[in-house]
């Protein structure tokens, strides 16, 4: 008589490996994911040092009106180079004591933001302005 061995995979070992798969799957999901927040950092870096090296931006930012709800600069050519590069931004100015927003977004996975400080001097005044670039993913 011939003996024909069977295995059997058991509970415990099924239930092992599916926790294994998950834990992989949720690992290099997160590490992705930190990855790419890396990459939008930079890339928020990078786009706000060009702007903030720009003369007709750094006049846009230090002429608008902290103090009035409403813009009081056209912001318009700063928008269509922030559109070519981001899907959903924010912007916001702040000196000492106000801080106004000039676009704002809702994130939906996460938001990066990157800051410039920038300071004005005319002779009887000084102050500092602190532009605040944020993007949504």
């Amino acid at each position: 008589m011939e003996l024909k061995k069977k295995s059997q995979i058991s509970a415990f070992e099924m239930t092992m490996a599916t926790i294994l798969l998950f834990s992989s799957i949720m690992y290099f999901g997160y590490y992705i994911d930190e990855k790419n927040i890396g990459f939008h950092k930079t890339q928020i870096d990078s786009f706000l040092d060009t702007m903030y090296y720009s003369e007709d931006f750094r006049n846009i930012m230090m002429n608008e009106d902290l103090s009035q709800e409403a813009l009081t600069e056209d912001w318009t050519n700063v928008s269509l180079l922030l559109n070519t590069s981001f899907r959903s931004y924010e912007i916001l100015i702040s000196n000492e004591t106000l801080t106004k927003t000039i676009y704002s977004c809702t994130e939906v996975s996460g938001k990066e933001y990157s800051e410039k400080i920038i300071a004005i001097l005319d002779n009887d005044y000084y102050e500092f302005r602190k532009i605040t670039l944020g993007v949504c993913y």
